[in-house]
């Protein structure tokens, strides 16, 4: 049986999930309904399952499963799925009528609540009928463990085309499941998929085994564990080789110390407290020209622009301080992506962490961009992300079980972090699937340990999509933060000499 050896990264993040509640990211694509309709008016399901297995033939991994050893006791491989079907991972729903915002809204939450099945790879596609505005809503969603955002969002594009002429995908011979017609409509009363294929909450995404043949599964550790071996000696002879570069190991070593050093701990927030199962999530979309206008007038970069908005939402959430206290600093998160520059990322992780305090407490909103302007210019400059991409690496220094046993005690009480932002670079051309125009666009990744809240955002067309994914049952008020970031936005672009506050939005959201 052939195999690939996950990455450390990738084996880091399978090891560090919580199994109730698995690391996953997505997007919600709105579509015009028109042309994925047949002419008896049924969604072309069988003609979305065989374009999108056609798109999906540069990545291999789409096809291919975790496989963990029993106990954990070596590494995790991914082999090729012998069962697998595209049927089984591009699914239908539909909303009740009348397809409101709020219907869509508690669907996209139950799909990120729920988990991957850990038989077949780890991926699915939703296609959501029913959405007002003769809207068509898509829905991809891997486990992080597979791809993170760059590599995840490569491959949607893959999907899409740049003409609503284009020519079809050349031919794929279909899996059985591919010409099958749509499934059930998604229940009114609880606006879920309900399907029998869905693992129990209590399977989570742990890798499943590969057989019952003890043979093959002894050979499959054994040569797993000695690739493994291998690429720790490789690692091991990278780094007797910097020894040659004195100077420079010890500029790097200062570099690493200082921001351990300066990972002190966060403010204290209501916000950091272990998360369950429960997800929510809600989004907007805010003006990219103005946005543009706002980084060039000021000399910043967009994730300036928006981690600038963040910070001034940021105190709708962490709560208010007392009149002779000074507003707290959180501390945002931010993926770095380290992909190559070939035109495909690749389908794996390759990021790295950047850490930075928000500055909240200043009413000025061009000053707050000045301030997080400096702050990022400053932590892009240190060794952080260095430091993070040593800890991602972890499973390659600490054993999995190890790391298994002890990441979601840590995680939990981690004191380092109040919230995540990741901001993903999108097109400014129109998309299309199957001669449908994508319209709206919004990520979530799913929050981890006690980090309930998560922004992300990506740029398409005319608009930069903002999806908020949070634990209902640590933030409560998630729409009061969906509010106050569409404000800060709005605020910003104001204060540089664009929009009127109140217009500086595309749409209100529902």
């Amino acid at each position: 049986m052939s195999f690939e050896l996950l990455r450390p990264q990738d084996a880091t993040l399978l090891h560090a999930q919580d199994a109730r509640a698995p690391l996953q990211i997505g997007a919600l694509a709105l579509f015009d309904a028109g042309p994925l309709r047949a002419e008896d008016g049924s969604l072309r399901i069988a003609d979305l399952r065989a374009h999108i297995a056609s798109r999906l033939t540069g990545a291999p991994r789409f096809r291919q499963r975790l496989v963990e050893p029993a106990l954990g006791l070596g590494p995790a491989v991914w082999v090729d799925d012998p069962a697998f079907d595209v049927a089984h991972h591009v699914r239908v729903a539909a909303l009740p009528r009348p397809g409101h915002r709020a219907g869509l809204r508690d669907l996209v939450a139950r799909l990120v609540e729920q988990p991957l099945d850990p038989a077949r790879p780890l991926w699915e596609i939703w296609v959501v009928e029913g959405v007002e505005g003769d809207r068509v809503a898509v829905i991809p969603k891997v486990s992080h463990v597979m791809a993170d955002g760059m590599a995840l969002l490569d491959v949607v594009l893959r999907m899409l085309d740049l003409s609503p002429d284009a020519p079809r995908s050349p031919d794929v011979p279909p899996s059985p499941g591919a010409l099958a017609s749509a499934e059930a409509p998604v229940p009114s009363e609880a606006a879920a998929p309900s399907d029998s294929r869905v693992p129990s909450e209590a399977a989570g995404t742990a890798a499943a085994p590969i057989g019952p043949v003890l043979p093959v599964r002894l050979s499959l550790l054994a040569r797993a564990t000695v690739a493994r071996s291998r690429r720790q000696v490789a690692i091991g002879m990278g780094a007797i080789g910097q020894l040659r570069h004195p100077g420079r190991v010890v500029a790097t070593g200062v570099g690493l110390a200082r921001a351990a050093v300066r990972a002190r701990p966060a403010p204290a927030s209501p916000i950091n407290r272990p998360v369950g199962r429960r997800r929510d999530m809600t989004w907007s979309r805010q003006p990219m020209a103005a946005l543009q206008a706002v980084k060039r007038s000021q000399g910043v970069s967009l994730n300036d622009v928006v981690l600038a908005a963040v910070a001034g939402a940021a105190g709708s959430v962490l709560g208010a301080p007392g009149p002779a206290e000074r507003p707290p600093r959180p501390r945002v998160l931010v993926p770095v992506s380290i992909h190559g520059p070939s035109p495909h990322a690749e389908v794996e992780n390759r990021f790295s962490l950047l850490l930075a305090d928000l500055p909240v407490g200043i009413d000025d909103p061009l000053e707050r961009l000045r301030h997080v302007h400096a702050e990022m210019v400053r932590r892009k400059r240190s060794a952080e992300t260095s430091l993070g991409a040593l800890l991602l690496a972890a499973s390659d220094l600490v054993p999995g079980w190890l790391i298994r046993l002890i990441a979601p005690t840590v995680l939990g009480r981690q004191p380092v972090v109040n919230l995540v932002v990741t901001n993903l670079p999108g097109t400014d051309q129109p998309l299309y699937l199957l001669g449908s125009q994508l319209r709206e666009a919004y990520p979530f990744v799913t929050v981890i340990g006690n980090i309930a809240l998560i922004v992300g955002v990506v740029s398409y067309g005319d608009s930069l999509g903002v999806g908020i994914t949070v634990d209902p049952d640590v933030v409560d008020d998630v729409d009061a933060f969906a509010g106050a970031l569409d404000r800060a936005f709005a605020e910003l672009v104001a204060a540089a000499g664009g929009d009127d506050p109140g217009q500086a939005r595309l749409d209100d959201r529902g």
